[in-house]
């Protein structure tokens, strides 16, 4: 148990590390209040290095990379609307009205146009004790230069196709337009059950690159809990839930719900949350009532207001024969797949990838440990479509499938 506690915060550690000096977009207010809805559109992101402000552009659009409409640190300026960005007192805030301003390394950064009319309570965006910078954007409809925003709205509140949003950092080419991570959300039906699809307040935030929808109402901005990891494994008999979660300045605690059908979920344990707010928490849960057959767990992560957001589902096979595929990721594929499966036993396996016609595409010999085993697969020149995973040993064989 203590590998596999071990080799899964090894992984975290190596998959937060790529793109290290990028920054990282953590929110967008996609129906935002106020008498002129884009005047108040706003987007929080995390620095990862010590930069101005004018070395920031969030992009935005239907097309990934997004390249429709801009809201560039390089127009950074006075407050001319009669809004107001505020906190309470849990961090300062540092309002950003010229280009040259710098911005140290892991703060919080909002970007607003300046002509903002509404009045927003922000506390709930503070990460300790650190600052919290509010850069007021002039945009291209009152002199901006390099900011392309529509004053009457440029995110989408109902579209049933995604759009993208991107923070790129001039300062980097691996971190610049073409290659900084890009965002993705799909407006449409998301926000139903919380608020309604275009109901003030409506914004959106990302566990990793995961959207999740939310409504504080239109005047106090939270930050939910940020999800890093959530992944459930099957070993020794019992299914093991783990997750790891940082930003937890208004955390309450933790429900995890499970299903067999992955639509009907039940509760079946609460956890208080740790409240840690600047450091990594990981939690873990072993659920012992198990059946040998599919099932699909989810969290709620609640806030101490009792509003709550919910993890993407995630799936684990028990196996009486000791071996099962319990994950492949991301969803769709992109260049890369990670494929975690479980073993009773270590021993010596083959791994194959093949499409729907059963045509072997790659195959590999491996190396199973007994517990919880992890391997990436470069899947970059396959094209489109399906594709079945076969791990074989000497007693078994299972499968398991994805789609880029």
């Amino acid at each position: 148990m203590k590998k596999l506690l071990l080799f899964t915060l090894c992984s975290f550690l190596f998959a937060f590390n790529s793109n290290a000096q990028c920054p990282d977009l953590l929110q967008a207010m996609v129906n935002s209040c106020g008498t002129t809805e884009g005047n108040n559109e706003f987007v929080v992101f995390k620095t990862n290095t010590t930069a101005l402000a004018s070395d920031y552009t969030v992009n935005y659009g239907t097309s990934n990379p997004p390249v429709l409409n801009n809201l560039a640190g390089s127009d950074a300026s006075v407050v001319t609307g009669t809004g107001t960005v505020t906190t309470t007192g849990t961090c300062s805030l540092i309002s950003v009205t010229n280009p040259a301003t710098s911005i140290p390394s892991g703060s919080r950064v909002i970007f607003i146009p300046t002509t903002l009319d509404q009045n927003y309570d922000v506390t709930g965006l503070c990460n300790g004790s650190s600052s919290l910078y509010v850069v007021f954007i002039k945009t291209n409809s009152n002199g901006g230069v390099n900011s392309n925003w529509n004053t009457s709205g440029t995110l989408s509140n109902s579209a049933a196709t995604s759009r993208y949003l991107q923070v790129v950092y001039g300062g980097s080419a691996s971190c610049d337009g073409t290659n900084a991570p890009v965002k993705r959300y799909t407006a449409s039906g998301n926000w139903a059950s919380l608020s309604g699809v275009l109901a003030d307040g409506n914004f959106v935030t990302w566990n990793d690159t995961t959207a999740l929808y939310n409504n504080n109402g239109c005047n106090t901005i939270i930050l939910p809990i940020t999800l890093l990891k959530f992944n459930a494994t099957f070993f020794n008999n019992s299914n093991i839930i783990y997750w790891q979660t940082s930003n937890e300045v208004n955390a309450s605690n933790f429900e995890i719900e499970k299903s067999y059908d992955a639509h009907n979920f039940s509760p079946i344990k609460r956890i208080a949350a740790i409240g840690i707010n600047n450091e990594l928490n990981n939690y873990k849960f072993v659920d012992n009532a198990i059946e040998y057959k599919t099932t699909y767990y989810r969290l709620k992560s609640y806030d101490r207001d009792g509003k709550f957001v919910v993890s993407k589902v995630v799936k684990v096979n028990p196996s009486k024969n000791g071996l099962n595929i319990s994950n492949i990721f991301p969803v769709p594929a992109k260049n890369n797949i990670t494929i975690e499966w479980n073993s009773d036993v270590k021993c010596s396996s083959s791994l194959t990838i093949m499409d729907l016609n059963g045509k072997v595409l790659k195959s590999q010999r491996i190396q199973t440990v007994q517990g919880f085993n992890q391997l990436n697969i470069d899947v970059s020149n396959f094209v489109y479509g399906q594709y079945i995973v076969k791990i074989i040993t000497d007693n078994n064989v299972v499968t398991g499938l994805f789609t880029k």
